[in-house]
């Protein structure tokens, strides 16, 4: 299984439209090893950063918007080659690891990117956590979590 973040979903979510770099990484990934998954979470803060980064850089006009809304609507479907994985915020240990992960690493991540790395290791413990956030590859590898840094090429283990 392989978990997208929010950072890594973005670039696909714009794709084709404005190609963000790393972009060409994660479409060969997605070619040679299929499905990916992101987390609901990923959704709406993916919706949100392309709200303040569109608006800001005006990046695409008021149809590019529709556009790209229907494109992260698509992605709940059914049969997409991006499935929403849904967890519940409330679950204790979700929350105690990410609280642990916001103390130990204060400034370096948010609360989603440190509660999605806590979804990823008690539920998912042999996913592999895909980012383009440098950040949040370091925090999921102190966890023992398999990632990858989507901005290089994959390299398959040794």
């Amino acid at each position: 299984m392989n978990i997208l973040d929010t950072n890594a979903l973005y670039k696909l979510v714009l794709y084709p439209d404005i190609l963000e770099e790393g972009v060409e990484h994660l479409l060969a990934f997605k070619k040679k090893f299929g499905r990916l998954y992101t987390y609901e979470a990923c959704l709406g803060e993916c919706l949100n950063v392309f709200k303040r980064k569109a608006g800001k850089e005006k990046i695409i006009t008021p149809k590019g918007h529709a556009v790209i809304g229907n494109r992260l609507v698509c992605f709940t479907k059914k049969n997409h080659s991006i499935k929403i994985l849904s967890y519940r915020f409330q679950t204790p240990a979700y929350q105690n690891t990410a609280l642990d992960l916001m103390s130990k690493f204060a400034h370096k991540i948010d609360f989603i990117d440190a509660y999605n790395i806590a979804v990823t290791f008690h539920r998912f413990p042999k996913a592999k956590f895909i980012s383009a956030d440098k950040k949040c590859v370091v925090v999921a590898k102190t966890m023992s979590i398999d990632t990858w840094y989507c901005m290089k090429a994959y390299e398959e283990p040794a």
